[in-house]
């Protein structure tokens, strides 16, 4: 999978991404943790050491926020000024 690829799959920018592949020191929220993670079906698990359920849980809220914020940015952008 390219970079480019991946960016595009977990909406994380590939500037972001690049930083990681460098190892450079760098501040990573959770939520593009849990987006690339997500991407990478990768789970929680396997970078957590544990199978706790509020990992999941955790995904599930951020994608539902995400689209009722979409959803408001939608209505928004729809009406005429």
């Amino acid at each position: 999978m390219t970079v480019e690829k991946l960016s595009e799959i977990a909406d994380v920018s590939v500037g972001t991404i690049s930083t990681l592949e460098r190892k450079l020191k760098v501040n990573l929220s959770i939520t593009t943790l849990l987006k690339l993670m997500d991407a990478l079906n990768m789970k929680p698990y396997e970078l957590f050491g544990s199978a706790d359920p509020s990992i999941d849980e955790l995904l599930e809220d951020n994608r539902a926020l995400e689209e009722k914020l979409q959803n408001i940015a939608d209505i928004v952008n729809s009406k005429p000024e």
